[in-house]
């Protein structure tokens, strides 16, 4: 919306923008769309994190409507936030809501505090904690059958 707005000011008709626009490549690992070979929906926004980052993508990814599929969503720790960690990762929690997210996978010792404020959320038994990403990975796999959407907000290797 901004660079139609930007474009709009400079006197660039819409049709030009709108075809600018489409042709733009986007970033990988920002906001990406995926689909695993059980025709999991995956949205890959794995590229570095936030808790502003981390707080946004989870507002948009409940909001999305995802046809009645289950929507998991899979974090990890935030990096580099100095003293205020704790409190940055609780808050980052504390944005799940009921009934728009059906599980969390968290893996890292920070953490720990946004598991506790999304386990009240949405209750400890959709909230999944781990300390290693072999079992994460392992439980992961388990748990989606095909029929979900999934949001990575966590850079791991998967085969």
């Amino acid at each position: 919306m901004a660079a139609l707005l930007a474009a709009r000011k400079l006197d660039i008709d819409s049709a030009t923008a709108k075809t600018a626009l489409n042709g733009m490549e986007r970033s990988k690992s920002r906001l990406e769309w995926l689909e695993s070979p059980r025709g999991t929906k995956i949205l890959n926004d794995s590229y570095n994190s936030s808790p502003t980052a981390l707080k946004a993508v989870l507002k948009t990814f409940m909001n999305m409507e995802a046809d009645g599929k289950r929507k998991i969503a899979v974090v990890a720790d935030m990096l580099e936030l100095g003293k205020d960690a704790e409190k940055f990762h609780r808050e980052s929690g504390e944005v799940i809501e009921a009934k728009k997210l059906d599980e969390v996978f968290a893996y890292g010792e920070k953490m720990q505090a946004f598991v506790e404020a999304a386990s009240e959320r949405i209750g400890a038994d959709h909230v999944h904690y781990f300390t290693s990403k072999d079992e994460l990975e392992k439980a992961l796999l388990q748990a989606v059958t095909g029929d979900e959407w999934v949001l990575f907000k966590v850079l791991m290797e998967w085969a």
